[in-house]
C-alpha cells in the first residue's frame, strides 16, 4: 500500500499533480492580483471624491450623483474592511454619454486577467 495515506497523509488530503499545482498557483496569483487592483481602484475613487467632490466625480465618470455616491460609499466600506450593500439591494449605473474608447484599456486589462488557464477537476 504505497499511497499518500501510507506516508502519514490523511484520507481527506487532496493529492494534486504538477499541472494541477501550477494551475492552482496561477489561479491564486490571478485572484490576488484582482484583489490588489480592486483595493487600488477603491483608493483612487475615494481620493478622487475627496479632491473633486461627488458632483465632480459624477461628471468625470459620466454618471449621476447618486451613482457616484454609491460608488464612493462602497469603496470606503471595502477599504475599511466592511461589507457594503447599496440601498435597495441594487446598484445600477448608466453612463450619461457614450464613449466606447474611454474604458478600452481597462476593459482589455480585465479581459486579459480573465483569459488565463482555468482550473480543471482532475478527479475521475
Amino acid at each position: 500500500m504505497d499511497d499518500e495515506r501510507s506516508h502519514g497523509g490523511d484520507e481527506r488530503d487532496v493529492v494534486v499533480d504538477a499541472d494541477g499545482a501550477t494551475s492552482a498557483a496561477r489561479y491564486f496569483a490571478r485572484e490576488r492580483q484582482k484583489r490588489e487592483l480592486r483595493r487600488e481602484r477603491d483608493a483612487i475613487v475615494v481620493a478622487l471624491a475627496r479632491d473633486l467632490g461627488e458632483r465632480g466625480l459624477a461628471a468625470q465618470l459620466g454618471v449621476t450623483e447618486p451613482v457616484a455616491g454609491q460608488l464612493v460609499a462602497g469603496a470606503r466600506a471595502r477599504l475599511a474592511g466592511e461589507a457594503y450593500a447599496p440601498a435597495g439591494g441594487e446598484f445600477r449605473a448608466r453612463r450619461l454619454g457614450v464613449d466606447p474608447d474611454r474604458w478600452a484599456d481597462a476593459d482589455a486589462h480585465y479581459q486579459a486577467l480573465g483569459s488565463g488557464p482555468a482550473l480543471r477537476d482532475r478527479r475521475r
